[in-house]
């Protein structure tokens, strides 16, 4: 389920899904479905997740310094091969 948590005035939208007996959800920023920083947030049911990206994506209008960026995949591909051999 995907939807807008129009109470907030922010950029992200927030994803969850059912997981093995358990709800997932996590931050969403504009078309791209990966979550935001990597995060994920449990919960027993769907309302406890979402509620818990909720405040995540609170905690990230406060401090955005907490979103990890992805390095370039150039640097990737140039660590793993200086490991090798």
């Amino acid at each position: 389920m995907v939807y807008d948590p129009g109470a907030m005035d922010t950029e992200y939208g927030i994803h969850s899904e059912p997981r093995a007996g358990h709800w997932v959800a996590w931050a969403i920023s504009g078309d791209d479905s990966r979550p935001a920083g990597s995060v994920i947030l449990v919960g027993q049911t769907q309302e406890e997740a979402e509620a818990n990206a909720a405040r995540w994506i609170e905690r990230l209008a406060e401090e955005p310094g907490l979103l990890r960026a992805a390095p370039p995949a150039e640097a990737d591909a140039d660590a793993g091969a200086a490991g090798s051999g």
